[in-house]
């Protein structure tokens, strides 16, 4: 499933939910499946098709985002808080910091600089699954940046 292509198409009429469907995570396949449900359609053409012809489709999507939006930000928040939470366990059990995720972190970014300098200086095949990779790289650096400089960082 395309949740790049499903959150550009209602960007303009839902904006937090395009933002969260965007990030591809678990929550975002619970929003697509809701919005499969509500326009009553099984896929991503048949609902970009009803979502371009529907007079009402704006107001349907604007009343999705705010019967939701509480429940979205508070899962959003308690995910970094859960995470956060692990590692503050993982330093009182250990009195050492979680190495894995800090080295991650570094090796995505440098993979992501890695293809953007790749991408100035060469003709970057132009096919869906690098289209794919580069989109994935891009939404997990963003991903990385809100865990470690988010707003609800301690």
């Amino acid at each position: 499933m395309n949740f790049s292509s499903i959150a550009s198409i209602i960007k303009k009429d839902a904006p937090f939910l395009a933002d969260v469907i965007a990030t591809a995570n678990p929550i975002a396949g619970v929003i697509v499946k809701l919005l499969f449900r509500t326009f009553g359609v099984s896929d991503e053409n048949s609902l970009s098709n009803i979502l371009n012809t529907d007079p009402q489709s704006k107001e349907k999507l604007q009343e999705i985002e705010n019967q939701h939006i509480e429940n979205l930000l508070r899962l959003s928040i308690n995910d970094k808080a859960d995470a956060r939470e692990r590692e503050e366990k993982i330093v009182s059990l250990t009195g050492k910091r979680d190495w894995v995720l800090d080295l991650i972190a570094v090796l995505f970014i440098t993979f992501f600089f890695t293809v953007c300098i790749l991408g100035y200086f060469y003709d970057i095949k132009e096919d869906h699954v690098m289209l794919m990779l580069i989109g994935q790289i891009s939404a997990g650096v963003g991903l990385i940046l809100a865990y470690y400089f988010g707003s609800s960082n301690k």
